[in-house]
């Protein structure tokens, strides 16, 4: 997706952090490359990268994001608040690993959960950008 936006990723990693800028992230949220990873998780730094170094974000910038993408696309909610999701042309089913979600019970269900992103690696540990609503 990156290439066919940008004509590359670097490209594509420039306008991430341009668009980081006008959202009001901090100068400490540095985006490397196009998925988010570090290098080491990728096992490779692409030589052809404008950005060097590792890809950092504070939890107040992925506050903001979040809530920038959910002002801006709320139909994200719609998607990351399902517990599954059938990928038909691929033949795959991609699940959701968001144990707050409601459906999802068990002991970290937090009634209202819509979403919305979570992730680990090795340096940042668990991460969770979360939503939910209740009562309006």
């Amino acid at each position: 997706m990156a290439e066919y936006m940008a004509g590359s990723e670097a490209s594509f990693v420039l306008t991430m952090n341009d668009k980081a800028r006008s959202l009001g992230l901090s100068s400490r949220t540095i985006f490397t490359n196009a998925t988010g990873l570090s290098g080491k998780d990728l096992g490779f730094t692409d030589p052809n990268m404008h950005i060097s170094g590792e890809t950092m974000m504070t939890a107040r910038d992925t506050a903001k994001l979040a809530a920038a993408l959910i002002y801006h696309h709320p139909d994200i909610l719609n998607i990351s608040s399902r517990t599954q999701m059938h990928l038909k042309n691929k033949g795959l089913y991609v699940s959701n690993s968001n144990f707050m979600l409601p459906a999802m019970g068990g002991i970290y269900a937090y009634e209202g959960t819509d979403g919305l992103k979570t992730g680990h690696d090795n340096r940042a540990g668990y991460c969770i950008a979360g939503s939910a609503q209740r009562d309006g």
